[in-house]
């Protein structure tokens, strides 16, 4: 495991200097140094755009937290299916229009949008602009802490679990909370795309590998069903 967190965190370290390089070459600087820390410059590959976004959406809560609530709640977990099915087709709906009106416009954020959206023309009264931004901003900042927070203790768990204690749950979030806070001082949202494209290569794999050791140890999906049908039931 010692040396798994190890190579993690060369190939991270690796990533923060390749991005900051690329943030600094002319094909990829858009000529303004907060939009080429915070939004990639000029943008990013496809393969990075999915990558990011597979290990965004199944990262350590799909790891840890859904299969913990699927063994306490049930069928009650499959809520995320729906959920997530009906936040995509709003990804498909609203977000090629967003990306176009970025472009043409230089937003670097949503909140920036709604800012130009609700704002006067020639008006010296933007309060009303100004107040919507920072709820937008708000509203987006809120899910994401709790979601940040979900990764930082199922990485501490999985690392206590995996070391047998030698690192506690805590040393275990400082220590991935360090990796993650350098990476992205150095190499900016670049740096972090290329830090998912390792971790998305790392989960399909290990989801592939998990998929198999569990039909050859454990009987699979059908022994699960057997196990689940055999079993007596609890009244409460």
């Amino acid at each position: 495991m010692y040396a798994l967190i190890s190579v993690y965190a060369v190939a991270s370290a690796s990533c923060a200097v390749y991005a900051h390089r690329q943030n600094k070459a002319a094909g990829n600087d858009s000529g303004d140094v907060m939009r080429n820390h915070f939004g990639a410059g000029k943008g990013l590959s496809g393969l990075a755009l999915f990558f990011t976004l597979s290990a965004s959406l199944f990262s350590g809560y799909t790891v840890e937290g859904i299969a913990w609530e699927a063994w306490l709640k049930g069928w009650f977990a499959t809520r995320w299916i729906p959920a997530g099915v009906g936040v995509y087709m709003g990804f498909l709906v609203m977000a090629p229009r967003l990306n176009a009106l970025g472009k043409s416009r230089g937003y670097l954020t949503l909140s920036e949008f709604v800012y130009d959206r609700f704002s006067a023309p020639n008006s010296r009264n933007q309060a009303t602009a100004h107040a919507l931004r920072v709820l937008t901003w708000g509203s987006l900042l809120l899910p994401i802490f709790c979601y940040q927070i979900t990764q930082f203790v199922s990485m501490g768990k999985i690392i206590k679990a995996f070391t047998d204690g030698a690192i506690s749950e805590h040393g275990g979030i400082l220590i991935f909370a360090l990796i993650m806070f350098v990476v992205e001082a150095v190499g900016g949202l670049r740096a972090v795309a290329y830090t998912d494209i390792i971790q998305g290569i790392a989960l399909i794999f290990g989801s592939l590998i998990f998929f198999i050791a569990s039909g050859v140890e454990f009987g699979g999906l059908k022994r699960a069903k057997e196990y689940f049908m055999d079993a007596p039931l609890v009244s409460s």
